[in-house]
């Protein structure tokens, strides 16, 4: 399970295989690196939990289903670079298995196959729903790192989203 105390994602083990820990301490270390990337971010909420099931929706709730993962950890930034604001949901799901891991990862990669669920927005904070948010995703060894960004304003251009999305997924997936 996850360990708030160890700060960040680590790789445990000493190899692709050793053990994959995502922990709240680890918010904040991203949130640093997002803004010595230029970018402007705060934490809006996070979430960890062993019931990636129940976190999930689509074919990937069904693939979780018959594929064990130690654990999903959820986090919710509010980032802006620019006059470009989103909403980046963020996913770290430790699978059991690399190569569920792997195959996790493709699927995830499909559109319309489903993802583990975003945590809600805070109370009072809203985004604008748009038909595909961007997306990105990395995988490190077991663990996946899904991202989904939605703007905040009608201004906001997809190439923006796009690419602040792609900097929180290889950001999010960095160890420490």
């Amino acid at each position: 399970m996850l360990d708030p105390r160890s700060g960040g994602v680590k790789n445990e083990g000493g190899g692709a295989l050793g053990r994959c820990v995502i922990t709240r301490s680890g918010t904040f270390r991203i949130q640093r690196r997002l803004v010595t990337s230029g970018l402007r971010s705060a934490v809006r909420a996070e979430a960890d939990s062993r019931m990636c099931v129940a976190d999930a929706r689509g074919e990937v709730r069904k693939f979780l289903a018959t594929h064990p993962c130690e654990s999903v950890y959820r986090a919710l930034f509010e980032v802006r670079r620019g006059d470009v604001a989103a909403v980046v949901a963020v996913a770290w799901i430790e699978m059991v298995q690399e190569s569920d891991a792997t195959e996790l990862k493709a699927l995830v990669d499909r559109p319309e196959t489903g993802n583990v669920n975003q945590l809600p927005l805070p109370r009072g904070q809203e985004v604008v729903e748009v038909v595909d948010p961007a997306y990105a995703s990395r995988q490190r060894g077991r663990l996946v790192v899904t991202v989904e960004a939605q703007p905040v304003a009608v201004t906001a251009s997809q190439r923006g989203l796009e690419q602040i999305a792609e900097e929180a997924a290889d950001t999010a997936s960095r160890p420490e």
